[in-house]
């Protein structure tokens, strides 16, 4: 039977649960037959949010086949409408995965923080 750590400090317990939700999360990725992402920080998260990007082209993909495939009576009907709007909200995930790449991310935030400010100076905007 595997015993449980015990934390001897808040920062120790953190670390242990920490640890073990990545190990689940990787868990998952790999029974699904996804890559292990064994990075920490802003990189772990820009890979899976291309993990993202990729799932969310192929999803885009399969419903837009499955509408052409349909009718146009079903097109121009409650289902029809229906999967045009969840197209919809699948390009405005692909909007934010895609603006999520595209900006600079490092492991401080300074950066970001940076690029806020002189964002707002820009536009004569003050914190």
């Amino acid at each position: 039977m595997k015993m449980h750590q015990i934390p001897k400090s808040d920062a120790e317990y953190e670390a242990i649960r920490c640890e073990r939700g990545r190990r689940a999360i990787d868990a998952l990725l790999e029974a699904r037959g996804q890559r292990m992402i064994a990075t920490q920080g802003w990189r772990r998260w820009n890979e899976a949010m291309e993990q993202v990007e990729v799932v969310m082209i192929q999803i885009e993909s399969e419903m837009e086949a499955y509408y052409d495939r349909r009718s146009p009576r079903w097109r121009n009907g409650r289902p029809g409408y229906s999967l045009i709007k969840r197209l919809k909200d699948i390009q405005a995930v692909q909007d934010a995965v895609t603006s999520w790449l595209t900006s600079t991310h490092d492991d401080s935030g300074v950066g970001d923080f940076v690029t806020l400010r002189e964002n707002e100076e820009s536009h004569g905007e003050t914190a």
